[in-house]
């Protein structure tokens, strides 16, 4: 009885906090790709709820194991994250469990209705691949394919130190879709800011992300071990 009690209580906190009963306006993500590696990273999301929650959730994968491209060889990567320095604009809880790092915002005292933005901050350890000779990999969903609501604009920019050549250093390739998508998108460039941008130019259906594929060339930054 006991345990069916504690099952209920998550069902019903996922259910008040999450999945349907609203949906996202607006995604917009910044990355910053420190000068050893590291990702600071700012989302902010306009979320239009048409039923009473108390907020939203953001889970982040820390831990997994995924199939790459090493030195020319597929090979089962074994890859983890560190995440820190997290902040938000609303009512703020962090966990960690099953391989996820979780943010629940919103506060349990109160629901909201109507347009809500969620404004936050995380810093990421560990998320470029060295292995390879000749470049240091970055691959990264920028708007994960968890969430399972509508998204009806998402744009994302990212921004490099300030002595890398976009043009000359830096590969990359934006997939976008549901998860193993292989459709492509091109992103611009401002030089003079040294960042790429991207508009997907639709909306983004439930469980459909946007992921890039980044390669800077050896030695461009110093990666943090």
């Amino acid at each position: 009885m006991k345990s069916l009690l504690i099952i209920l209580i998550l069902f019903m906190t996922v259910f008040l906090y999450a999945g349907e009963g609203f949906s996202i306006e607006k995604i917009h993500v910044t990355i910053q790709v420190m000068e050893n590696g590291v990702l600071v990273i700012n989302e902010s999301i306009l979320a239009n709820f048409y039923q009473n929650k108390h907020g939203i959730f953001r889970n982040i994968p820390i831990e997994g194991v995924s199939t790459i491209k090493i030195n020319g060889k597929d090979i089962a990567y074994v890859w983890k994250l560190a995440i820190s320095n997290v902040t938000a604009n609303q009512e703020l809880k962090t966990w960690t469990t099953n391989n996820m790092y979780y943010l629940r915002m919103g506060s349990p005292d109160k629901t909201v209705q109507g347009l809500v933005e969620y404004n936050y901050n995380y810093t990421v350890y560990g998320a470029f691949i060295t292995e390879n000779k000749e470049y240091d990999e970055l691959y990264w969903n920028v708007i994960g394919t968890e969430w399972a609501v509508n998204m009806k604009q998402a744009e994302f920019e990212i921004i490099f130190p300030g002595d890398i050549d976009i043009d000359k250093n830096v590969g990359y390739k934006i997939y976008y879709g549901p998860k193993g998508s292989k459709t492509t998108a091109q992103w611009t460039v401002d030089a003079n800011l040294n960042k790429a941008a991207y508009v997907h130019p639709e909306k983004l259906n439930p469980f459909e992300g946007i992921t890039v594929d980044i390669r800077l060339n050896k030695g461009s930054i110093n990666i943090y071990k």
